[in-house]
């Protein structure tokens, strides 16, 4: 990556100069002006890549495929758009924003209808509904129009998202462009086909696995450290490891406590690692909770009130549907996968409707020992939505989850009236 800060426009333009860019048509016609490029890698919006001594954009963009109940079968596009120095530009594009470094796909998402369509009157915010199950990941490679000669490289993030309150027919929003300037995008509604925007890219872009530089997701203050690899080769030599820093694992596997081996699992599968601070050891944790609703059980939310483990133990929880958030997985795809591996086997529920109220999103830290691990002291990362699914039963059941090698866990589950959901914790 180019590691250096530009100081101004003027510096910027001649570093991409010397790289083979020429700049001078940029600010004219659709283009967009050398400034703009510096406020994208200011704002962490995009970076500059060196590879070979050519000089590539990298981009992160999330595309939001927008619905409304009001106009069925069709979707948002942006057909228009009247820059801040009053230049209009022809544009034919779903909804999208550039992801900030530091930002969730599913954050840019909800940024980018607050920014985008915020300004409409009517439009409920606190309705937006994100399908997760539609997500789409893929990457591309070309020339922007925005800045013509310099190569993007784009990540690309796609869901679907209901939005209720917007207009039936064609109609303009104001986005602030800064310095008191404001931008001017013109939408209308689209018939849905075969070969519209929503599936543009999908067979042709261009995969850039191979040189594309990642940017870790949402990446927690607790970077692992001081662990080799956090890779051990068996029960006994992670018990060991444990045992000399202070942590004796006599208890784990009786009660309500897990065994060894699956600590051991969940380092093996980056849902957990393990960290050393002034000689303690804590076990990191990225977790997801979901506030899982049913419109077919109004005022309630679900909650798992007692599990059987793979060994036969049978432990008391009262909590929220949750699931461990994997090292490389943002936290509405930990989200989905949560819902189909702990409800999947639920007959008649329907994965492809589950809606995620992006508007809910809550994300805070903790440090606690874990019922799950006594004597580890544990520091959680959580994110919270609330999710929308239809087809739960309206009264108490249990569904079953793999728990490999051919063993099972099951879960049982009821409804709760609301009051809070905050307090619930995740072992």
């Amino acid at each position: 990556m180019v590691g250096h800060k530009f100081a101004d426009k003027v510096s910027l333009r001649e570093y991409l100069l010397a790289h083979g860019v020429d700049s001078i048509a940029w600010g004219t016609r659709g283009a967009k002006h050398v400034e703009d490029l510096l406020e994208e890698l200011q704002q962490g919006e995009a970076s500059l890549q060196l590879v070979d001594g050519k000089i590539y954009r990298n981009l992160g963009v999330v595309k939001l495929i927008v619905r409304s109940p009001e106009v069925p079968g069709q979707h948002l596009v942006c057909y228009e758009q009247q820059m801040a120095d009053g230049r209009k530009r022809q544009r034919n594009v779903l909804l999208a924003e550039k992801k900030k470094r530091n930002e969730t796909a599913d954050q840019a998402a909800m940024r980018a209808i607050r920014e985008e369509l915020g300004s409409v009157k009517g439009m409920k915010l606190d309705s937006v509904l994100l399908r997760v199950g539609t997500y789409k990941n893929w990457e591309e490679a070309d020339v922007s129009p925005s800045y013509p000669t310099l190569s993007t490289r784009y990540e690309l993030h796609q869901y679907e998202v209901r939005v209720r309150g917007l207009p039936k027919h064609p109609f303009m929003t104001v986005e602030d462009a800064g310095e008191g300037k404001k931008k001017f995008n013109f939408w209308k509604w689209v018939v849905d086909s075969d070969d519209d925007l929503r599936y543009k890219g999908f067979a042709t872009g261009q995969r850039l696995s191979d040189v594309h530089e990642e940017h870790p997701i949402n990446p927690s203050k607790w970077q692992p450290s001081g662990v080799a690899q956090n890779i051990f080769a068996d029960k006994v030599e992670a018990r060991k490891y444990l045992l000399s820093h202070g942590v004796d694992t006599a208890a784990w596997g009786v009660c309500d406590a897990k065994r060894i081996e699956d600590l051991l699992e969940e380092l093996q599968q980056g849902e957990a690692s393990l960290q050393l601070v002034d000689g303690k050891i804590y076990r990191n944790l990225g977790v997801v909770k979901l506030i899982v609703r049913s419109p077919e059980v109004p005022g309630q939310h679900l909650v798992c009130y007692e599990q059987q483990m793979a060994d036969g133990r049978k432990r008391q929880r009262n909590v929220l549907l949750a699931e461990k958030k994997k090292r490389n997985e943002t936290a509405d795809q930990a989200a989905m996968r949560a819902i189909r591996e702990e409800l999947g086997s639920v007959k008649g529920m329907k994965l492809d409707s589950v809606l995620l109220r992006v508007g809910t999103y809550k994300n805070w830290e903790e440090a606690d020992v874990s019922p799950s691990y006594p004597t580890l002291s544990t520091r959680y990362e959580l994110h919270q939505y609330e999710v929308r699914v239809r087809g739960l039963p309206k009264h108490p059941f249990m569904t079953v989850e793999d728990a490999g090698e051919g063993k099972k866990k099951f879960n049982f589950w009821k409804g709760k009236q609301i009051v809070s959901t905050i307090a619930y914790k995740y072992n």
